[in-house]
């Protein structure tokens, strides 16, 4: 339900602050209204911030959240639209970076460093790039968490350097870890529409990750690679592929890889991807509720057929 907060905004709303040079042409209502939405999310979530400024969020122990990308966005959406949009951007951000009233400790070894999949829109990447995050593919990001007495946090580049460590070195042992220690909960083979599909899944944040180590978990895929996709950060689907039946298998795929996003928790990519040799080649798909298109990127044509 759309939030009326014209009733309480002289003695409950901190002011708005200044409008960057670049959003100068936003009216003095909207920036107002903008911010009104903002200060209520930040304490759904309590979120620590230590002050706004203008296309920015500063929080307590130094990390920012810029703004300018999530306020186009708004402005672009109907009024009643906005409070949704900036909550699913700062939890996605509380999510990743573990900005709420818990505290974490830095890492003491970098064995304790893992890799984690992270969506990376492009609302997202200004934080990411911020941070540190490497590109997996086109919607994908990797960064560097860890896990201490329950608390998930992202590390940073900053704080790998603080830390005196090899940034490159660090990313090779996380990447190692990852591979080496988490282990998906379970590994099935499930029947989609006379489709087999190998279904991996886990409790673990870092399940997703096993998609860049693959062959270590459910075995060789072949010369063509598979069809895949990573919907939620607990799931990986997986379609060794096979000629013409992976044909079918992407369509099949593409809807409920939607619906699986959707739904959450931890929500990933709604696309489909061609692994091959370890890396991830997206597969541009055009959603239009009861038919999608597909486009197969160079050399997937010649190996579904």
């Amino acid at each position: 339900m759309p939030h009326d907060d014209s009733a309480r905004r002289p003695s409950q709303t901190p002011a708005s602050p200044p409008k960057p040079s670049s959003h100068a042409f936003i009216s003095c209502e909207a920036w107002l209204d903008f911010h009104c939405e903002l200060y209520d999310v930040v304490a759904d979530l309590a979120v620590r911030v230590d002050h706004v400024d203008p296309g920015v969020i500063r929080l307590v122990g130094g990390r920012s959240l810029p703004l300018v990308a999530l306020v186009d966005q708004c402005l672009d959406r109907p009024r009643e639209d906005w409070h949704t949009l900036i909550e699913r951007y700062l939890h996605g951000m509380v999510d990743l970076l573990g900005v709420t009233d818990c505290d974490a400790r830095p890492p003491t070894s970098s064995i304790e460093l893992r890799v984690r999949l992270v969506p990376a829109t492009p609302i997202d990447r200004p934080v990411l790039d911020s941070i540190g995050a490497r590109m997996v593919t086109n919607d994908l990001a990797a960064v560097l968490a860890s896990v201490a007495d329950g608390v998930l946090t992202t590390v940073t580049a900053d704080e790998i350097a603080d830390l005196g460590w090899d940034l490159d070195e660090t990313w090779a042992s996380a990447w190692a870890q990852t591979a080496l220690l988490e282990e998906p909960d379970e590994l099935d083979v499930v029947d989609l529409a006379g489709v087999e599909v190998v279904h991996l899944f886990g409790s673990s944040e870092f399940t997703a990750t096993l998609v860049c180590s693959l062959e270590d978990h459910v075995g060789p895929l072949g010369q063509h690679g598979a069809i895949i996709a990573v919907p939620c950060d607990h799931t990986v689907l997986i379609h060794p592929i096979e000629g013409e039946t992976s044909r079918r298998a992407i369509g099949t795929l593409v809807p409920i890889v939607r619906r699986i996003h959707a739904d959450g928790p931890g929500s990933l990519s709604p696309q489909i991807y061609w692994w091959r040799d370890g890396s991830l080649v997206w597969i541009p798909t055009v959603f239009g509720g009861e038919t999608n298109e597909v486009y197969l990127p160079a050399g997937l044509g010649d190996a579904l057929s």
